[in-house]
């Protein structure tokens, strides 16, 4: 049974990732909305969630697999994350994941089994190299799809995927559009796993410190559009206290105003001014986008806040295994303010105090909001052996829905904004968390560091200076953007 509920759980980590790719053999449109709460074809909607009965993928064949093995190479990295969560659910996830196993694997005759690796997802290559047909999906570290799978030509495009349908709500918009090149699609993310929602970036903060201070809470300047950069550092500065009187601000002893990651905030707050590292043409070619004044200057100014006494950056190396040594100071009041992946809610449940949830501020009002999906989330690659490939793109699109309909629901609804918020106005934020989630092509394809990492990398340097760094890496970037478009399209 734990094994059973295992495999889903990674199923339906994708599915709420599921991001928008470009269409792969497009069945008829059939009006339905990204929103599970809009109505379903062939189903009813109730209270905002498809019913039980609901069949959604009647247009799937009637097809019996007699016992095959569903083979799926999985990351057991960020199994911890997956299991904490499923664990900690009083069987509500439980049930949904192995309610959807049951599901596809009745309907279709085949047994759903997890191969795992303690690797970022690279095992696969060699088989696939070798002709073997031995893994049906594999859900890799977005920089592996990338790198090991797809510019080296061992991932199947997607438009050879006659059952996937992309319109459909359990695939998300932003992934379509940003993963793809030239049209083509060869890995996206969908409600096949809920981490996608999961690993989204969302920002923290303590109810009763902000009361207590006099601060304004974040809450209704989201609702209003006012929630910018600039209020966002007003409430860092006004919350950090140098409580031991020793003149400085130090995490150990005093209270900072934000603490974060260098894998966090660095590389999330990049978006949320609209930059993207890369953007695409009328082509769907992507190009290098990230040398614009107002991206410059955003990042100045972000780099001048975190690098303040009044915000805490843990190092890379505190962050190995997917640890979140950030929340232990924020969840002890020692910050006004965190960011962390949403599925790490989970670990403020035992916090003393209130908390709200949030999205990253915009750069300015004119700005939309934007959260961040860490690419550590799983990817989906088929590889280009896959002999039956008809049967391939009936199950994923058959766990893709079953996931929509019952796994996002259960973590979505009954987890997130149930078990792991405080107040009726989180939900409202986790609703547009959800639906501003972006995925950066230059960040998830990482075809070069410096330009796809680029907050990152800058930010671990001693001093700010965009012309020279962008200068010096952007030769190199481009070549290597060129050949990953050459070896796409070609």
């Amino acid at each position: 049974m734990k094994k059973i509920l295992a495999v889903f759980l990674v199923f339906g980590i994708f599915a709420l990732s599921a991001m928008p790719l470009v269409s792969c053999n497009k069945k008829e449109n059939d009006g339905n909305s990204a929103n599970a709460g809009e109505s379903i074809e062939n189903g009813e909607e109730t209270n905002g969630e498809p019913a039980a009965n609901d069949d959604l993928i009647s247009y799937l064949p009637d097809t019996d697999y007699g016992g095959y093995d569903f083979n799926i190479l999985i990351r057991d990295q960020y199994r911890t994350r997956q299991d904490f969560i499923f664990e900690d659910e009083s069987e509500i996830l439980d049930d949904a994941l192995y309610r959807r196993q049951i599901a596809v694997e009745e309907r279709f005759g085949i047994n759903i089994k997890l191969i795992e690796t303690n690797t970022s997802g690279e095992n696969a290559v060699n088989s696939i190299r070798a002709g073997d047909d031995e893994y049906d999906l594999i859900l890799p570290h977005a920089h592996v799809a990338w790198n090991f799978y797809i510019i080296p030509g061992l991932a199947l495009d997607w438009a050879n995927l006659p059952y996937v349908d992309l319109d459909k709500p359990w695939w998300n918009q932003d992934a379509r559009k940003s993963l793809s090149v030239g049209g083509k699609i060869f890995t996206t993310t969908g409600d096949a796993s809920y981490m996608s929602l999961g690993f989204t970036m969302a920002v923290a903060f303590n109810k009763k410190l902000i009361a207590n201070l006099g601060l304004r809470e974040p809450y209704k300047m989201v609702l209003d559009g006012t929630w910018t950069f600039d209020e966002f550092a007003m409430l860092v500065k006004a919350g950090s206290s140098d409580l031991n009187g020793d003149g400085m601000i130090d995490i150990k002893d005093d209270r900072v105003g934000f603490v974060t990651t260098i894998w966090q905030a660095p590389v999330a707050f990049l978006y949320t001014c609209g930059a993207r590292t890369t953007l695409k043409d009328s082509a769907d070619i992507p190009y290098i986008a990230l040398n614009e004044p107002k991206t410059i200057t955003f990042l100045g100014e972000l780099f001048d806040l975190l690098k303040n006494e009044v915000c805490h950056v843990y190092p890379e190396s505190a962050t190995d295994g997917g640890a979140t040594p950030h929340l232990v100071p924020f969840g002890e009041e020692k910050s006004l303010l965190c960011d962390l992946q949403i599925w790490s809610l989970k670990e403020l449940r035992g916090m003393e105090n209130n908390y709200g949830i949030v999205p990253y501020p915009k750069y300015t009002e004119s700005d939309v909001y934007a959260s961040s999906v860490d690419a550590g989330v799983h990817t989906m690659i088929i590889p280009h052996t896959a002999k039956d490939i008809e049967r391939t793109s009936v199950i994923l699109e058959a766990l893709s829905a079953e996931g929509y309909k019952t796994v996002m629901p259960a973590f979505y609804e009954k987890s997130l904004q149930v078990k792991y918020t405080r107040d009726d106005i989180s939900v409202q934020m986790l609703d547009i968390i959800k639906d501003t989630r972006v995925f950066d092509f230059g960040y998830y394809s990482n075809y070069n560091s410096n330009i796809g990492m680029a907050s990152y990398q800058m930010f671990k340097q001693k001093s700010y200076d965009f012309a020279s760094y962008y200068e010096k890496n952007l030769n190199a970037a481009q070549k290597a953007l060129d050949n990953y478009i050459d070896k796409i399209l070609n």
